[in-house]
């Protein structure tokens, strides 16, 4: 008989690895998203010679957009279903899930922090602080 351990291991880091590189291409898509939104806008005042929003009503609205951007579908935000990723609940105890899916972007906007815990944990900060996990739905 022959012993598939290290097969199994093999798999189980390829997916990781896979399920990684998922999310960084979904935030990447994120960014790209909602950066497109002030371009558009500034664009449109060039064109026109009118000031269409303020700069800080245009900040305000993109940044409150992020934070609610994986409350827009139930897979979580554009690039997470682009990439065909899904936010899930870990445990069911606590604050409501679509407040969870709100208090995750927050930890965003202390990037470098975050990306230093990803690298360390192989998950977010805020992930594993509100029992959140993001699954591939190609398993």
């Amino acid at each position: 008989m022959e012993d598939n351990s290290i097969g199994s291991e093999i798999l189980v880091k390829s997916q990781n690895f896979n399920i990684n590189v998922k999310r960084v291409i979904a935030f990447f898509i994120d960014l790209i998203t909602f950066a497109v939104f002030p371009i558009i806008i500034n664009v449109l005042e060039d064109i026109i010679g009118k000031k269409i929003i303020s700069s800080d009503v245009l900040f305000y609205a993109t940044t409150f957009f992020y934070l609610f951007k994986d409350l827009f579908n139930s897979s979580g935000s554009f690039g997470k279903k682009t990439m065909n990723l899904t936010i899930i609940n870990s445990s069911n105890q606590g604050i409501s899930f679509s407040l969870k899916k709100v208090l995750r972007n927050i930890t965003n906007f202390i990037w470098p922090i975050e990306g230093i815990f990803i690298l360390l944990t192989k998950q977010r900060l805020s992930d594993r602080l509100l029992n959140i996990d993001v699954i591939n739905n190609n398993q």
